[in-house]
């Protein structure tokens, strides 16, 4: 058999072609004719018609195949060759081996889908090195193979971002300009940024790996105008950092650099690697103006005897629908979105929307922020403070006249409205404070500050006040009974002017599954209710609150109502269309878990009623929250019960194995002894067996068997 290497110089690929099989078939001549002449398309009829024609040769497999890849029908070849390579003898396999490869190269960089690319450059790898080592001087598979590996695994220049070249201050990319997009570093190079800052700004940088790179994220160094180092991340920097330089986790934990620019300018970022390995990354950065040139319009309020005066009676409970960073200047009463990538010059985009009803606030670095307002004898008010944490956390206290803490705030869940944080920032977050019935007419304070002296966030401040019950009861009133329930359906229109849960200490309400009511299978396939209630409401001494909600067959839902515990307990029922009997109830709140929640499904078309009850002297506000369940709380509820199968499994097969145990006779301590001996020759009698029928058995030096 004759081999022909011919050349395909438009791929720069080399494609390994052996003459027919001896044959007296003149349709393989003509193939092979065919071929020699470029007339592909003939080839590879002359080839099919010799298989249909003569019994199956790995040879004319191979053949069509070769005559297939010219005619660029890649799927058709591999087919061809496979085939051949199942009944190929020694001689022709590697040959298979290489045009398969071959096909499968051809096949991926004709081929615009990346996945498939891959995975055709992959397989074609395995064939070309299956070739190799079959026939290490088949040069054109050699060749193919190193095409393939440069295509599978690009070095790190062809995969660098669309910033290259900024290797250079002088060729350093404006920081302002930087999106999500992730970035690359590659071994012994370097990326450079520049921003600009006004006097007082504070530049804040945080470097994040991107994917599972094992290398984490690269190291960076701050430098100002002058070209001096004034920050660095800590490994890159060691124990000489420069002041303003912070590390984050080892290895793999995003990296970070602040700094405050008091005299403004220029600044430049290095980011650079120092393990001669590739850093997938992100950079966040962002530039805050100085705080004393973004706080609010009741400053100077820092202390009780400066307190602003406001109203709460006329706030409003509308929540603050966008809490962004605000650029100096920003006019009051607009609400400002800050761009994905962060905002590095401090300048906010143009306003998205007006600012709702409440107390625009803004809390600087060991800055606090005093107010006083007036209540009436037997008034109740729920205060709450929806913030953006720029840097910590905030606290809430509401004093009296003489300076005593009425009410200390417990974080609070943020309205369903509020928007998500941007990205690289912390989410929303909310503080609740609840007073009721105040014992007489006077001025009460509140004291919002940092928990820590660098905290800062802004952030809006709402409030509801009701008069004594019931004329203080809320707008669903008269539901008192199960006849005159307030349709919750009837309240999903006006969810959205709800206030934020009012957890306390780490978690809100559980929600237990309801037992007997979960429909078969869970609500996997049926259509979520079309109930979304986010409703803030009021129980009043003796006055229940009842509402009621239609459920079709498959539907389930959670029902939850968030308070505080120390203020009046409360508790949540389900009742079947006209049942005397809870079908479940939730009374399980606690100073550490302030609320009840239900979750109920129906198996056929049910009509419920939720009953909001309490001992009889009990008045607190609440808010309740109706909603289908997240598509994955089935799956939870399910692995938990197999987990606690499996627990209680264990525990009882543990007992059953210690009861045994005390069960068996005790054996005296010279039974006990005897047994190890009897053990121990039976052992070396058995080893002694196995040793002595080994063929060419041999004896460990030292002890002869």
């Amino acid at each position: 058999m004759r081999c022909l290497v011919l050349s395909l110089v438009a791929a720069q690929l080399l494609l390994v072609a052996c003459d027919p099989f001896s044959t007296s078939n003149s349709t393989v001549d003509e193939g092979v004719e065919h071929y020699a002449a470029g007339r592909y398309d003939e080839s590879v009829q002359s080839f099919e018609q010799a298989r249909d024609e003569i019994p199956e040769r790995s040879e004319l497999f191979y053949d069509l195949g070769t005559a297939q890849i010219a005619r660029e029908k890649y799927a058709d070849a591999e087919t061809s060759l496979v085939r051949a390579l199942e009944i190929a003898g020694d001689e022709l396999r590697p040959l298979v081996w290489a045009n398969l490869g071959h096909a499968r190269l051809k096949n991926a960089l004709a081929t615009s889908d990346e996945t498939q690319r891959r995975e055709l450059l992959t397989k074609s790898v395995d064939a070309l090195g299956k070739a190799v080592l079959l026939r290490s001087d088949l040069e054109s598979a050699r060749h193919d193979l190193e095409l393939a590996l440069l295509h599978l695994y690009p070095p790190c220049e062809k995969r660098d971002d669309k910033l290259e070249p900024n290797d250079s201050v002088a060729k350093a990319t404006d920081a302002s300009t930087l999106g999500e997009e992730p970035l690359m570093l590659c071994p012994g190079n370097h990326d450079w940024f520049t921003w600009k800052t006004e006097a007082g700004d504070r530049v804040d940088i945080t470097l994040e790996a991107v994917g599972d790179a094992p290398a984490g994220p690269p190291e960076a160094s701050l430098f100002d105008a002058a070209g001096a180092v004034v920050a660095a991340t800590g490994a890159a920097s060691g124990n000489g950092a420069p002041d303003g330089s912070e590390a984050g986790p080892a290895l793999s934990g995003p990296r970070r650099i602040r700094h405050e620019a008091l005299a403004g300018g220029s600044f430049s970022l290095d980011v650079f690697e120092k393990d001669d390995e590739e850093h997938p990354y992100r950079i966040r950065a962002k530039i805050l103006p100085a705080c004393s040139r973004l706080q609010d319009s009741y400053e100077p309020n820092d202390s009780r005897d400066q307190a602003s005066p406001i109203d709460l009676h006329n706030l409003g409970q509308q929540p603050h629908a966008t809490l962004r960073e605000p650029p100096a200047g920003n006019p009051p009463g607009q609400v400002v979105q800050a761009a994905g990538g962060g905002n590095p010059r401090g300048q906010a985009p143009t306003a998205t929307a007006q600012q709702p009803p409440g107390i625009p606030i803004r809390i600087c670095p060991g800055d606090e922020d005093w107010f006083r307002f007036p209540l009436a004898r037997h008034e109740s008010v729920l205060l709450q403070l929806i913030y953006q944490p720029l840097e910590g956390d905030l606290a809430l206290e509401i004093l009296d006249a003489a300076g005593n803490v009425a009410a200390t705030a417990r974080q609070a869940e943020p309205p369903q409205q509020a928007s998500p944080a941007a990205p690289g920032e912390e989410k929303p977050k909310a503080l609740a404070a609840t007073m009721l019935d105040v014992p007489a007419d006077g001025e009460w304070f509140l004291r919002i500050r940092g928990v820590s002296d660098r905290a800062e966030a802004q952030g809006l401040i709402v409030a509801v006040v009701r008069p004594p019950c019931p004329e203080g009861d809320d707008e669903t009133e008269e539901n008192d009974t199960r006849e005159t329930a307030t349709p919750l359906a009837s309240l999903s229109a006006s969810a959205q002017q709800g206030m934020p849960q009012v957890p306390g200490g780490s978690g809100s309400a559980p929600v237990p599954g309801a037992p007997g009511a979960a429909a078969p299978g869970g609500a996997s396939g049926a259509e979520p209710p079309p109930l979304q209630v986010e409703k803030l409401l009021r129980r009043c001494p003796g006055d229940d609150d009842w509402f009621s909600l239609d459920l079709k067959k498959g539907q389930s839902v959670e029902a939850s109502i968030s308070f505080e515990h120390a203020k009046g307990d409360l508790k949540l029922e389900l009742y079947e269309d006209d049942d005397d009997k809870p079908l479940v109830e939730s009374d399980k709140s606690s100073d550490q878990q302030n609320g009840e929640g239900l979750r109920f499904g129906a198996e056929e078309d049910t009509h419920y009623l939720l009953r909001v009850t309490g001992p009889a002297g009990a008045t607190n506000f609440y808010m309740v929250k109706v909603a289908p369940p997240s598509p994955d709380q089935d799956k939870k509820d399910q692995d938990k019960k197999d987990q606690e199968k499996k627990d209680q499994d264990k525990k009882e097969q543990e007992k059953k194995d210690q009861d045994k145990k005390e069960q068996e006779p005790r054996k005296k301590p010279i039974e006990q002894v005897m047994d190890q001996m009897d053990q121990q020759k039976q052992k070396n009698l058995e080893a002694e067996r196995a040793l002595r029928n080994l063929p060419n058995a041999r004896v460990p030096g030292g002890k002869p068997w």
